[in-house]
């Protein structure tokens, strides 16, 4: 479905082929697991620390914005 889209309705843009090879190649890759069935999807608990960090990201960068926002807002305020 990306490919199609990437390749079809982002024509206008340059860069649609390469986002187009892309996903191709991520699909390829995809069914290649699928099909060998090299990756077995048991939980391990190897990457939870880099899972909760991502999961954490959405907030932290809304916090830091949000306190950045005030610092500058408090400047702004107290020297006009």
């Amino acid at each position: 479905i990306s490919v199609v889209y990437y390749y079809i309705c982002c024509e206008e843009r340059s860069y649609n082929g390469v986002m187009a090879m892309f996903w191709g190649v991520m699909a390829i890759i995809w069914l290649w697991d699928i099909i060998t069935g090299y990756t077995t999807f048991e939980r391990t608990h190897k990457y939870d620390i880099l899972f909760y960090g991502l999961l954490a990201m959405p907030f932290v960068y809304f916090l830091v914005f949000l306190v950045r926002g005030i610092y500058h807002w408090i400047i702004a305020v107290i020297c006009p």
